[in-house]
């Protein structure tokens, strides 16, 4: 799925025992912030033992609004893979936008911020994971 965040990517708190599993433009990095979890990175499947009884959540986001959000990233930074896509080098415009839901719908390399946001919060299985 994205090829620049992994499954089961997270950050926890030791000081208010919290573990966040983070979605691409849903809030990671304003709870990252508030809770100083820069410094935790870790990945849920293969938490340290003391991260494994903390409280598990992460932060949900209206699907367009995300999407929205996701488009104007791509085209914002240009260090994006979709930089070389056609809607890149559009000017800002409806057309544009469309041709960017065109390019997501026929290409398997999705950047994460606009991978479904079940991908983030699910096993390998596809089970949602034990949230709090």
């Amino acid at each position: 799925m994205p090829h620049n965040h992994e499954k089961g990517l997270c950050w926890y708190s030791d000081e208010y025992k919290l573990c966040f599993i983070g979605i691409p433009k849903c809030a990671q990095a304003s709870v990252r912030g508030a809770f100083n979890m820069d410094k935790n990175e870790s990945n849920y499947f293969n938490l340290p033992d003391h991260v494994k009884n903390y409280a598990l959540f992460c932060v949900l986001r209206e699907p367009i609004d995300r999407l929205v959000s996701g488009y104007l990233k791509i085209v914002k930074s240009p260090g994006s893979v979709a930089r070389t896509k056609k809607f890149c080098k559009m000017p800002e415009s409806k057309k544009r936008f469309v041709e960017f839901i065109n390019e997501i719908e026929k290409d398997n390399t999705w950047d994460a911020y606009i991978a479904p946001q079940h991908y983030f919060i699910t096993d390998h299985r596809g089970a949602i994971l034990p949230f709090d």
